[in-house]
């Protein structure tokens, strides 16, 4: 396997990713572009996933409940930009759908609320202001209907 001009054993690329894995949750397409960074070719990059997820490095479940969770409560995203933050990682669809299906809707609609206190926001928007800070909620995977129904209960729609 080679990389950059260096050399690397299958056994030390299995070494690399582990500690790859082992720092946080990865998913099978970052371990595989990881791989293939570190020089392995197709047919040991299927074995060394494999091994990854035979010694417990390797988890698409843990990985997606992660994602889903920091997501969530780090970084306040919506349900759409999860779902996409999710398929950019090769995630199966199924997957993406049961974990989201497990967040309530109350989730959302508190995370929506944090945002609106941390932007400041309160009194009636004006129509222009109102716009800018759907296209905010928007941008960060929020749903229109959920938006509207959160701002009118906040007081924010003239």
């Amino acid at each position: 396997m080679y990389s950059r001009n260096k050399q690397y054993s299958f056994q030390e690329v299995l070494s690399k990713l582990m500690k790859y894995c082992s720092y946080q949750d990865r998913s099978k397409l970052e371990v595989r572009r990881k791989a293939y960074t570190l020089g392995a070719n197709k047919i040991e990059i299927e074995k060394l996933i494999e091994h990854l997820e035979d010694e417990k490095f390797l988890n698409e479940h843990r990985f997606t409940a992660s994602y889903v969770r920091g997501k969530l409560e780090i970084k306040r995203w919506g349900k759409y930009k999860i779902r996409e933050g999710l398929k950019s990682k090769g995630i199966a669809e199924n997957l993406v759908q049961e974990y989201l299906s497990k967040v309530s809707e109350d989730t959302f609609k508190e995370n929506i609320k944090y945002l609106i206190k941390k932007r400041g926001l309160n009194g009636k928007l004006y129509p222009e202001e109102l716009a800018k800070e759907y296209r905010y909620f928007l941008s960060r995977g929020y749903e229109y209907d959920q938006l509207k129904r959160v701002f009118e209960e906040e007081g924010l729609i003239v």
